[in-house]
């Protein structure tokens, strides 16, 4: 026992098998099933393999661990600690230096960050049955990250379902999701980022104030303009031979809420084909579908979606979000 802890006294451990039980018995944390556990700890050394805490209800069946390792189970941080938590899909593992929370398949064992795609599953499987706000901002950031990931192409798609799950959440995210929209020729959606921004008392103060107000104007205009012209894209629609108008009709239609006729004109540009993007038509199509609370045809559609450019991906996490299952 030392004196000198910092909260009063604290116990000194060897490193060479020194520990202290609290054994099952009647008189178990004091008949308490629940407990919160908070500590200091002082290590002689440093980047080593060594136990620091772990419950069991046998001597096999460890049901919570905090140790300090060399490498970490997932990624490439090194001397890092982790606390495990067993789950009937895996184990949950979280790593302090690089903020990961990971799912490990038991049959499948553990993988590494260089696993992107196992690493968006695990996180995949957490946001379905936990949909907390931090597993959705892994979500997007690990999804942007994935090789292959066609950002000029996806980056608007991405955008749209980090304000669906709510993770964006500064002014400067909401101007840059909003010029993004306008850069791309969908006004409708920059209105409604910037709209929802507002509301939530986001933007419209601090410094970047004019600019966000400057933004906002020039999203009303244009979407007032591009609204003015549906009709009469939609009787361009109707007379192509292919879809490719019909499907600019339908993001436009869903970028302002119009779902049945998004769905409507979506499905038209898919029937006609010769797009540029069929998959980036099922997954927007998937979407009026949800937003329209057509649920099983959003599933239906959204399931067919494929391509490793990330349209796949956005799909399923869409169905997450939307809770189909």
């Amino acid at each position: 026992w030392q004196t000198n802890g910092v909260l009063g006294g604290a116990l000194s451990f060897g490193g060479a098998g020194d520990y202290v039980r609290q054994s099952s018995g009647t008189n178990f944390l004091n008949g308490l099933k629940e407990f919160s556990l908070s500590f200091w700890i002082n290590s002689a050394t440093t980047n080593n393999d060594q136990g620091i805490f772990s419950a069991a209800d046998s001597d096999t069946n460890t049901t919570l661990a905090l140790y300090t390792k060399t490498q970490a189970s997932s990624g490439l941080s090194t001397n890092v600690i982790e606390a495990t938590i067993p789950t009937t899909a895996g184990m949950v593992r979280y790593i302090s230096s690089s903020d990961n929370m990971l799912m490990v398949d038991k049959e499948n064992g553990t993988f590494k960050a260089s696993d992107q795609a196992g690493y968006i599953d695990a996180l995949k499987r957490l946001a379905s049955s936990h949909p907390k706000p931090q597993y959705w901002v892994d979500l997007c950031r690990a999804l942007a990250q994935k090789p292959g990931f066609d950002r000029p192409r996806r980056a608007l798609d991405l955008d749209r379902l980090q304000v669906a799950t709510g993770t964006v959440t500064t002014p400067e995210q909401y101007a840059d999701i909003a010029e993004l929209a306008l850069a791309d020729g969908f006004p409708g959606d920059a209105k409604a980022f910037l709209d929802k921004g507002y509301a939530e008392g986001v933007l419209g103060k601090g410094t970047g104030a004019e600019r966000q107000k400057r933004l906002a104007d020039l999203a009303k205009h244009q979407s007032d303009e591009d609204m003015m012209g549906l009709a009469a894209q939609a009787k361009e629609a109707e007379a192509a031979g292919n879809g490719t108008v019909s499907e600019k009709l339908g993001e436009a239609y869903l970028s302002y809420g119009r779902y049945d006729d998004a769905i409507s004109a979506l499905t038209s540009s898919l029937k006609k084909g010769g797009l540029k993007d069929p998959e980036g038509a099922k997954l927007h199509l998937g979407i009026a579908y949800l937003r329209a609370g057509r649920q099983s045809s959003a599933k239906d559609t959204l399931n067919t979606v494929t391509g490793e450019d990330g349209a796949k991906d956005l799909a399923q996490l869409w169905l997450i979000q939307g809770g189909v299952r």
